[in-house]
Formats: structure tokens, sequence, C-alpha cells
């Protein structure tokens, strides 16, 4: 019996898109919440986000003249649909010509603020893309990213797709209770777009290796109801994410034969700069190492690491290494090992 030849799944483009409210943290220090610009950075590393919202519309939802139903009734709160459009764009003028013929046969949508209950987030995308073919939702809170390409990895390898879209949109800038400082200086809103394909020659990233699981008894610590404003408990939450995020590296390089000082670049989940900083001593990695976008455009969810490989897609060389880990609610955790194809 011939056996058959082992699938290469390879990320052959990227894009992302960051609105152009620009929330730097004089702006919170005149929210009157307690806090001063030099404290937010100190605290947290972080000197800018970007929101879908108006300033203007966070000084009213401050003020509690308005909420986020209100606010998505009268237009004002950005869709997924229009976030999607220009990170699609960013990733068709890196494509290949090769990789454009190559019809699409899934999309995928993550997300920790849903426009839809019903139909999927992912049809309205792909519809307003002119994408006719299997669309559908899967959510793991900041760990998104890693649970798709995990997915569309399995996928491929049984043959069910050929080439897959991710798209991860999050605006938790809208979900934030804009009278309290402790969440609501941290998050900032993005978008971003990746397509997938199964044994491809375009240049990219080859997927070398990806891991998802979560720990459901730590759900309770980071919770977001319908309506309501987003939640964490703080101590055990960044405690979890540095611990977790060392564990995770260390497992997917070890079980592929590598140590930290044979990886080109490392990108984590954009928490916040102090608890990156902590990640990247305890790894043993460099500065240099280190890509990130935490402290001018907050913690972006699961858009955020992706965004980041976004953001410096024309820096890597063929051969690099790239590890991308990710924490998130559920508790849950992925790593993906990428290798930069020429």
């Amino acid at each position: 019996m011939t056996k058959s030849t082992p699938t290469r799944v390879v990320l052959t483009s990227v894009g992302h898109y960051f609105p152009e409210t620009i929330l730097d943290n004089k702006f919170f220090e005149e929210l009157d919440i307690d806090t001063t610009e030099q404290w937010i950075e100190e605290r947290i590393g972080i000197k800018e986000r970007r929101s879908i919202l108006k300033k203007e519309d966070i000084v009213r939802l401050r003020r509690g003249e308005t909420d986020y139903l209100s606010l998505r009734k009268e237009g004002r709160i950005m869709s997924m649909v229009d976030m999607s459009k220009p990170a699609w764009a960013v990733l068709l003028d890196r494509l290949s010509p090769e990789s454009r013929q190559l019809p699409i046969d899934m999309v995928l949508c993550g997300t920790g603020i849903q426009d839809y209950d019903v139909s999927a987030n992912a049809a309205y995308i792909a519809a307003a893309l002119g994408i006719e073919c299997a669309s559908f939702d899967v959510n793991a809170a900041c760990s998104s990213f890693a649970l798709h390409t995990q997915l569309i990895r399995s996928m491929m390898e049984t043959g069910q797709s050929k080439k897959a879209v991710s798209f991860i949109i999050e605006r938790f800038t809208t979900r934030q209770n804009y009278a309290d400082r402790s969440n609501s200086i941290l998050f900032g809103d993005s978008g971003v777009a990746a397509v997938f394909e199964a044994n491809s020659t375009s240049p990219g990233f080859e997927v070398i290796d990806c891991t998802f699981t979560s720990a459901p008894s730590g759900a309770k610590h980071i919770v977001m109801n319908y309506g309501e404003f987003f939640n964490q408990s703080g101590a055990p939450v960044q405690k979890f994410a540095i611990t977790t995020t060392v564990a995770a590296t260390k497992e997917i390089l070890a079980r592929n034969g590598l140590a930290p000082k044979d990886i080109s670049y490392f990108i984590s989940h954009q928490a916040n700069l102090r608890m990156l900083s902590s990640v990247i001593e305890r790894l043993g990695l460099t500065e240099k190492q280190h890509l990130f976008n935490i402290d001018y455009y907050g913690n972006q969810g699961a858009s955020g690491a992706p965004a980041v490989l976004s953001q410096n897609w024309d820096r890597f060389k063929p051969g690099d290494y790239v590890v991308m880990t990710v924490v998130g609610a559920g508790l849950s955790w992925g790593a993906i090992l990428l290798k930069k194809t020429g």
C-alpha cells in the first residue's frame, strides 16, 4: 500500500486593520478615573490603543449617558464586515498570483463580540467579499487564532479543505466600563485576515506544528455577559498568562527538537507589556527575538498576535522560525510553530 504524501499547510498571506481613533494615556487621565499618563505606562507599558468608537462616544459611556446596545442601534459601532474589508485588502495585496487562482473553500471567523447570533458572522463577511463556501464561527476568546490554525490544519490533512481564510475581528473597547480604570485602559480594537493553503508552493509560512487546549475550571476568571462589561480577575489571569505562555512555548519547541535560541522571532498574546517582558525573561529570549505591538495598539484580544505577524510580514526571511503563543478566556491557550518559506 502506497503511503500518501503528508499535507503541508502554508500561511500564504495575512492582512491587518486598525481603526482611526487613537486613545492615548492623556485621554484616560481626562476621563477622571483616578489615573495618569505616567501611571498607565509604568503599570502596563501601553502608550496608545485604537478604537472603532469616537472619543465623544467613550465620554458618553463614561458619564452613563449611553450604553453599548444603544450605540449599536444608533449605528455607531463599526461592523465586523467593515473591519474585515481593509484587512482583506492588505492580504490580497500580498498574495501571489498563483494563490489568487485557487478558490477559497472555507471561511472561519473568531471574535469576542459578535454582530450576529444567527447567521454566522463568517457568513456575512464571506458574502460581503463575494466568497461562496463553507463559512462558520469558531471562538476561543484570545486563543482563537491558534484554534483556527489547528482546525484548518486538521481539515486540510483530511482533504476537506485546500484553501481556508481566518478572520479575527475584535472590538473590546465597546464593552469597557470607562468609569473603572482596571480594564478600560488595556484594550484596543483591530482586525486580521489570514489565508492558509494546502501544499502551496507560494512563499509564506509553513505550519510546522500547532497546539490548543483549555482548562474550563478557570472560565470564571474572565467573563463578559451579553450586553455587559468585560471583567477579569487581574492577579489570577496575569499569573495564568505568564506561566502558561512559557510552558506552552517550551512544549512546542521541545517536541520539534528546538530551543528558544533556535527561533528567529517570538510573538505572544498582547496582554500587557509587563507580562510580555516577564515571559521573554523566563524563556531566555532576547529583545531582538521579541515582536509586539501592545505599546501602541493595546490588548486587541485574539487579533493582537496575528496582527503583529502581519505588521512584520516583510521582515521575515526564508528559514526563519516564528513561534506564536496565545492565551485567553476559557481558560484556553495554544501555540503555533511557523517556518518561513521562500
